[in-house]
């Protein structure tokens, strides 16, 4: 629970009120003549696209996953990691959460990496301050050790496991615009130059927007890493499909930089 007096403008000035966490029952009373804001926060699950609900900023909830399939892998079949299994790729359509993502070391972590408390500022994630640049350095720095955490925990932490048994590695993020990646992994550069490969998606017929492949082909060509493409998923649904456009969209996958197709045609029978 925090407390905000506010400007003219309605904006935040310092905070008056702050416990962590709020207790069973308090008093405090407005300052006469003057307006404030109070804000609570509370914890709810943060649910992703397709129902994912992993904390991915928890390493240890990251290394569960690792345990029960990669290493399952590993038991089942030791001999072909690195010569039949060549590349692990994650097409990742999950969230770091959401609207606030928070993970237990969330706290601990922030005061390390920034050296202040988040707690008594997290209203300043979205709302309008009196000095706009300390708002705008709370979002930076809270954005940028997000970034990093879910690197750190979730696809650094998939690629060095990969690394150790001579396994490449890629992960997409969900679709291709940058807005809805950096909405779902923050960094998305980061999380590209995190893997030994560099992937997107393709879906549709969006072989016909250059933009999509050239922010994901410049990290691919200044970190020396391949550039996978998941193309034409879905292609033919707004309209029809047939081999000729097929042909189209991978040729032009092909001349935007494209290293390594991973075609995935489907089709809606009833417009064929």
């Amino acid at each position: 629970i925090s407390a905000f007096r506010l400007d003219a403008d309605n904006n935040l000035e310092e905070a008056s009120l702050m416990t962590f966490p709020p207790s069973e029952s308090f008093e405090w009373y407005v300052p006469k003549g003057e307006r404030w804001r109070v804000f609570t926060y509370r914890l709810v699950p943060a649910v992703g696209a397709h129902n994912t609900r992993v904390d991915l900023l928890n390493p240890k909830a990251v290394r569960v996953y690792l345990d029960l399939v990669y290493e399952e892998y590993r038991r089942r079949f030791p001999q072909h990691l690195g010569t039949t299994f060549q590349l692990a790729l994650a097409d990742h359509e999950g969230s770091y959460g959401a609207p606030i993502a928070w993970t237990p070391a969330l706290w601990e972590e922030f005061q390390r990496f920034a050296g202040y408390d988040l707690r008594p500022l997290l209203p300043f994630l979205h709302n309008r301050t009196k000095d706009p640049e300390r708002g705008r350095k709370v979002r930076r720095d809270y954005l940028e050790l997000i970034s990093r955490l879910h690197v750190q925990s979730f696809t650094g932490q998939i690629a060095e496991w990969c690394g150790k048994y001579k396994l490449g590695y890629a992960a997409s993020t969900y679709e291709e615009q940058l807005y809805i990646q950096v909405e779902r992994v923050g960094d998305q550069f980061r999380w590209w130059r995190s893997g030994t490969h560099v992937e997107i998606d393709a879906l549709l017929e969006r072989f016909r927007w250059p933009v999509d492949f050239k922010e994901a082909g410049s990290v691919a060509h200044l970190e020396g890493k391949p550039l996978v493409i998941e193309n034409q998923g879905l292609q033919g649904h707004g309209s029809f499909f047939s081999l000729e456009k097929a042909r189209q969209g991978t040729n032009m996958c092909l001349l935007w930089g494209g290293n390594l197709l991973v075609p995935y045609f489907d089709y809606d029978t009833n417009k064929i």
